[in-house]
């Protein structure tokens, strides 16, 4: 499995980290587990870690089913603020679609390439250590 998550209550974090290859139907499992998951109580801050990816399995068609689920979820992940950390261009480009998707209103959501800017953003202490 290529992607895992942790719920950090005391800072009201979801910290998700993801290597090697994204597929579709591991994020999707991803949304629905975390939209499930008790220990996510909203809002909360969400940093999706996926700079050790190597590519993705994702088709341009869903890139954009899966932002158009997140955004069917956004009652769940209220008010979610969401940092995504990618350093390859077509990673920049498939998380464009979450944006695209995403009522702004909702769920605010950002794309990064440093992780210390994205925690900054996010309000996190950047000494804080993130693991999973």
């Amino acid at each position: 499995m290529s992607l895992k998550y942790k719920i950090f209550e005391d800072i009201k974090l979801v910290y998700v980290k993801a290597v090697d290859t994204l597929e579709y139907e591991e994020l999707m499992d991803h949304i629905e587990k975390l939209a499930n998951d008790p220990a996510y109580i909203p809002p909360m801050k969400k940093l999706l870690d996926y700079v050790d990816l190597k590519k993705s399995g994702l088709s341009t068609r869903e890139s954009i089913d899966f932002s158009k689920r997140k955004q069917e979820l956004a009652d769940r992940f209220i008010n979610e603020k969401c940092a995504i950390v990618t350093q390859a261009d077509y990673f920049s480009g498939i998380t464009r679609y979450h944006q695209a998707y995403i009522d702004e209103e909702k769920l605010k959501t950002k794309i990064f390439q440093n992780i210390d800017e994205a925690k900054a953003w996010l309000g996190i202490d950047l000494d804080y250590k993130l693991s999973i």
